[in-house]
């Protein structure tokens, strides 16, 4: 028989410190706000950086496609001014009602190469929207000792502009539906 006795291998219960408690579970608390808080700055950082080489690129792209249309429309000009000459004395050959129908349609093509040009050239050269500006919130419009349901009520009268009256709609006459004639089936 040994030696050993059951109050010897009994384990301590640790005591529970509240005060302590609460310091470690504050202080993880205030870490995890500060990782998050840092978490935040770099990805606003690295969303600045992006939205600063979009902007960069797309400029740069609208650049150099302005000077393709450019040249294109060059060399369009220059074209023109070899075939124009050619059109003309075959329009002239031609009786007069075709030769009208000849110079309205090249009239035409120049115009809608002209729109198509400018139209073009007016998506290329249109500058980014900037953010709209933000509406007053109902806190702003709240007077001092003022309910929240009044500041409410406030701010939505503030927003909504005066609705006008339609006018009833006409009704149209009903029309009767044609009479079908049902032809039976027969069994083949």
């Amino acid at each position: 028989v040994s030696n050993f006795s059951y109050d010897e291998c009994m384990f301590e219960t640790p005591t529970l410190d509240i005060q302590e408690l609460r310091s470690v579970l504050t202080d993880a608390g205030h870490t995890a706000v500060g990782f998050a808080t840092m978490a935040a700055k770099k990805a606003n950082d690295v969303r600045l950086d992006l939205n600063g080489r979009y902007e960069e690129q797309s400029k740069d792209f609208r650049t150099n496609m302005l000077t393709v249309v450019e040249k294109f429309a060059d060399a369009r000009t220059k074209v023109e001014a070899r075939i124009d000459p050619m059109i003309e004395t075959f329009a002239e050959r031609l009786p007069a009602p075709a030769r009208k129908v000849v110079e309205n349609l090249t009239d035409s093509v120049k115009e809608a190469q002209a729109k198509a040009h400018q139209f073009v050239v007016d998506a290329l050269t249109v500058e980014a929207p900037k953010p709209a500006a933000k509406k007053p919130s109902a806190k702003a419009t709240k007077a001092p000792g003022a309910t929240k349901t009044a500041a409410k009520k406030t701010a939505a009268k503030a927003v909504k502009a005066p609705v006008a009256k339609k006018a009833p709609a006409k009704k149209a006459p009903a029309r009767k539906a044609p009479a079908r004639k049902v032809a039976a089936r027969t069994a083949a």
